[in-house]
């Protein structure tokens, strides 16, 4: 028990002390001073008993508590019985040896104890019973914050491992189109493929740097940044078919993003979108902040499809990959707070809106 714990469990016992002092003091007419000491003496050793009893009540609880855990029963019920009863009745006798050593004699301490005494037995067991629930009710709630802690720390882990599977699965996904179109270079134009190749170095640093790895979420600049070094390869294969426009709240820089969240959008936009068009397009890529939430958009106007791939269909090739594993690791981070919305139709063009509170 710690200081603090001891004074308050002092503090609870001075009703009872007022209370004692009345029933004392009262029929006999007592002064107040020793009505108090005379309840001081009757209560203090009901208080110290309340320390054993304390002791036995936690030791029973945790029994109790142990066998839930262990998907067990175990009846605590004879156990405080006992316990009851020798609280009750060393109580009691104290309070009637003190009444025989005030009076002298058994015949006389009979006569005082007798219209009480059951009383006495019975508010005894009032009283264990208060220290007994008291006491379950704080070991059953700090049993329960424990599980919800280890809840918690299980469930953060598990969101954790989740958010490292779909993120692996995006790197490998997104590395794979990078080196596809950097090769596609090399017959065609070489020195756009060496420059293209340098690109996907770049590429490969970032993804590959351990401190990025160990970061769910990273800066919106930085997550631009990494764009930028992508749209570099594809404006070494497209050319001047693609044209990109950036239009970024400049209180939305410093805000953070799911590390590799706007790529995977940029990416669904030319392959799907512009990449099939022989005159190619344009993709206007915003971040905007409203109140508590901030919108990332990335909208081309290139083919479109004929439905659209919100629902989560993976039948749409990088739609499919890249859209639904972000979409998986929104939904593991922020649950609702977050949103991906997709929408698209033929010779419309894709416009990909996302949604994260700030």
């Amino acid at each position: 028990m710690t200081m603090r714990g001891a004074l308050i469990y002092l503090v609870l016992w001075v009703p009872l002390v007022l209370v004692y002092a009345i029933l004392i003091g009262a029929p006999n007419a007592m002064p107040i001073n020793e009505a108090v000491i005379g309840a001081l003496s009757t209560v203090g050793i009901a208080s110290g008993l309340g320390v054993a009893a304390l002791w036995w009540v936690r030791t029973l609880g945790r029994r109790v508590l142990d066998a839930q855990d262990a998907n067990t029963t175990w009846s605590p019920r004879p156990a405080h019985v006992l316990g009851a009863s020798l609280y009750t009745l060393i109580w009691s006798a104290y309070i009637v040896y003190d009444i025989r050593l005030a009076f002298g004699d058994w015949s006389t301490t009979v006569a005082q104890v007798r219209p009480w005494i059951l009383w006495q037995l019975f508010f005894g067991i009032v009283v264990y019973a208060t220290i007994a629930s008291v006491t379950w009710a704080m070991q059953a709630g700090e049993r329960t914050r424990q599980r919800e802690a280890r809840l918690r720390v299980a469930e953060a882990e598990r969101a954790r491992a989740e958010l490292a599977v779909l993120r692996a699965q995006v790197d490998p996904h997104f590395l794979y189109n990078a080196l596809h179109t950097a090769t596609a270079l090399v017959r065609r134009d070489p020195e756009a493929a060496e420059q293209a190749l340098e690109q996907l170095a770049m590429l490969l640093r970032y993804v590959l740097d351990p401190t990025r790895g160990a970061r769910e979420t990273v800066p919106l600049d930085e997550e631009l940044r990494f764009v930028e070094l992508y749209l570099a390869i594809e404006r070494a294969r497209l050319g001047d078919r693609l044209q990109v426009v950036m239009e970024i709240d400049d209180d939305a820089r410093d805000l953070m993003v799911p590390s590799l969240s706007l790529q995977p959008l940029v990416e669904n936009a030319i392959r799907h979108g512009l990449a099939p068009r022989a005159n190619g397009g344009s993709i206007v890529v915003r971040a905007e902040v409203h109140e508590q939430q901030m919108v990332l958009s990335v909208a081309d106007n290139g083919l479109g499809m004929p439905s659209s791939p919100a629902s989560g269909s993976s039948s749409t090739g990088g739609t499919g990959i890249g859209l639904d594993a972000l979409r998986k690791r929104l939904a593991a981070k922020y649950g609702a707070r977050a949103s991906l919305q997709v929408t698209t139709a033929p010779g419309e063009g894709f416009s990909v809106r996302l949604l994260l509170p700030v």
